[in-house]
């Protein structure tokens, strides 16, 4: 099933509140591409229609912007409105929201920039469905141990997330 991109993005706020981790703007953007990446690689579908943008702080969708943006650099609270995603993808979501959760803010914009489907695209450009896909079954999701105990993303060491990262971020916006 695809789903709108601000019902994906209301998940993943959740998911962050419920686990104690503080979700900005930025960094919501940014998991909601590894999100993006993960569904049309593994699953051959995105888990949302809305477009991708090669915004000059990486991947963004304009509508969860426009959604969060009066947020601005302060944590996102968690929604009100009813998840309706599915328990299925809830549980692939919840996979790669954990894969990333420990990098920080400034670590998921700087591996961004450094992969092909933003950094090949003009800025403000759309980020197509098709070089996500490619990049992420080609790069990322290339063996048979995707959700296995092995690390998906191995290119940044985690580390501990520093919201006040998120906020030095937020005031370039």
């Amino acid at each position: 099933m695809v789903y709108k991109a601000t019902d994906v993005a209301n998940y993943v706020v959740r998911l962050s509140n419920d686990f104690g981790d503080e979700i900005t703007h930025l960094r919501l953007q940014k998991i909601l591409y590894y999100i993006q990446g993960a569904f049309l690689a593994l699953k051959g579908e995105p888990a949302f229609d809305d477009e991708i943008y090669a915004w000059e702080y990486g991947p963004a969708v304009r509508s969860v912007f426009s959604k969060y943006t009066e947020y601005e650099k302060n944590s996102i609270p968690p929604p009100e409105t009813t998840i309706i995603i599915n328990e299925s993808d809830q549980l692939f979501i919840k996979e790669i929201n954990n894969r990333y959760r420990d990098y920080s803010t400034t670590q998921l914009v700087n591996k961004t920039h450094n992969e092909m489907p933003w950094s090949s695209t003009p800025k403000d450009g759309i980020i197509t469905k098709e070089s996500i896909r490619s990049f992420f079954t080609d790069s990322v999701y290339n063996d048979s141990f995707l959700l296995s105990d092995k690390p998906i993303v191995t290119e940044i060491p985690n580390g501990f997330y520093d919201p006040a990262e998120d906020k030095e971020w937020s005031d370039f916006l």
